[in-house]
């Protein structure tokens, strides 16, 4: 295995939002079959400060010091024959909607004339959600020391509740409240008195915080935090974000998801 390869930290649905491109990353795939020492030598001529590889999908990370010196890079990789895509980092955003019914928190999308009657689904057997689902949340993090969501939170044998992409900890705290939101409507605890009834009553909830306090993100955390998902048994995984723009290395992500 090469330096470059020692080196490299190993570390579904979209939804309308906006997108700005992130100022230091570039996501960069090669074509199959492209030799390693290819790549290696055609990365380091890229002159990159930090790399990173997504062994899952086979997708570099490729960090740089400005958003200059990204764009440098994308013109490098872009046209060359051993290039299957490159491009820079998306930026993704929390989506939520401005409708008073969101904002107060009242559940009207469980029950009602436009619900999903969730009521009726819950006396259905075997569909109030298993205690072997983990449904992993990426997002803005998730408070997991809520009163409704506290019993409900997914830890590693380690005793980590998640990942933050944001800082590179094992602390994804939610510091904006997009993520605790959704993490309450998959599965707070239900009939226990209070808050909100969660959909999924038995489940877990494996927090990834890919999004800051200002509700923004990269694409490339977006996609290591679904192989993290994947690697550390999430069954379902959820991405209350977006942008109006198609990402490669999100769908090679989803994808390699999909299929496991």
């Amino acid at each position: 295995m090469s330096d470059l390869r020692r080196l490299a930290l190993c570390a579904l649905f979209f939804l309308q939002a906006a997108f700005l491109y992130g100022a230091e990353s570039v996501l960069l795939k090669f074509k199959d079959g492209t030799p390693e020492s290819t790549q290696n030598e055609l990365i380091s001529r890229s002159t990159p400060t930090a790399v990173s590889l997504m062994e899952e999908i086979s997708v570099w990370r490729l960090r740089f010091s400005d958003g200059a010196a990204a764009l440098k890079a994308v013109d490098f990789f872009t046209g060359r024959e051993e290039t299957e895509y490159c491009h820079k980092s998306l930026k993704r955003r929390a989506f939520a909607p401005n409708d008073p019914s969101y904002l107060d928190d009242s559940q009207w999308g469980l029950n009602g004339a436009h619900g999903i009657a969730m009521d009726q689904a819950w006396n259905i057997e075997g569909s109030s959600g298993s205690a072997y689902i983990t449904i992993a949340v990426i997002d803005t993090g998730v408070d997991y020391e809520h009163e409704d969501l506290s019993s409900k939170i997914w830890t590693s044998p380690q005793g980590y509740r998640g990942y933050d992409f944001v800082n590179n900890d094992n602390d994804p705290l939610d510091d904006n409240g997009h993520g605790t939101h959704v993490s309450g409507i998959a599965a707070a605890a239900t009939n226990n008195g209070t808050g909100i009834a969660g959909v999924s009553i038995n489940s877990k909830i494996m927090a990834l915080k890919i999004l800051n306090s200002d509700g923004i993100g990269g694409e490339a955390d977006d996609a290591e935090a679904i192989l993290w998902a994947v690697r550390n048994g999430a069954r379902v995984i959820n991405l209350s974000l977006g942008s109006g723009k198609y990402s490669s290395v999100e769908a090679d992500a989803c994808a390699y998801a999909f299929d496991k």
